[in-house]
C-alpha cells in the first residue's frame, strides 16, 4: 500500500484589501500575506511605516485592457506584503489624478490601512 503525505498546500491564500478598506485596521498572523489592490493605475505606494509587515517585491501595475492609455479603468496597482513580526504597520498610497486630467478631490487622494500582526 502506498500512502502520500503532505500533498497539496496548506498555505493560507493572501487576504485582499481594496479601496473599500481605506482607513481600516486589519489583523494578520505572523507569516500571513496580504495584497492591497487599488483600482486605477495612478496610485503610488509609500514606504511602509512600522516593522510588522514588509513588502514582497515592488508594487505591480496590472493592466487589464490591452491598448488602454488612460490610468482610469485600465487596471490596478497592487502591493503584496508579508506579516513578519508582532506589532503594527501602516501602509499608505496616494494619487493626484482621478482620471486622465482631473485632479482628485482631497478625500480621494490618499489610502491608508493599518495592519496589526499577532
Amino acid at each position: 500500500m502506498l500512502a502520500l503525505a503532505g500533498c497539496g498546500s496548506s498555505a493560507k491564500p493572501p487576504s485582499t484589501f481594496t479601496l473599500a478598506d481605506n482607513g481600516r485596521v486589519v489583523t494578520l498572523a505572523t507569516g500571513d500575506q496580504a495584497v492591497i489592490k487599488l483600482q486605477t493605475l495612478n496610485w503610488g505606494f509609500q514606504p511602509i511605516v512600522g516593522k510588522a509587515v514588509k513588502a514582497v517585491g515592488d508594487q505591480q501595475l496590472v493592466r487589464v485592457k490591452k491598448g488602454c492609455t488612460a490610468p482610469e479603468g485600465c487596471g490596478y496597482v497592487a502591493l503584496t506584503v508579508k506579516a513578519v513580526a508582532h506589532g503594527r504597520s501602516t501602509i499608505t498610497a496616494s494619487r493626484g489624478l482621478c482620471g486622465e486630467d482631473f485632479r482628485c478631490p482631497p478625500d480621494q487622494r490618499n489610502y491608508t490601512i493599518g495592519v496589526v500582526v499577532r
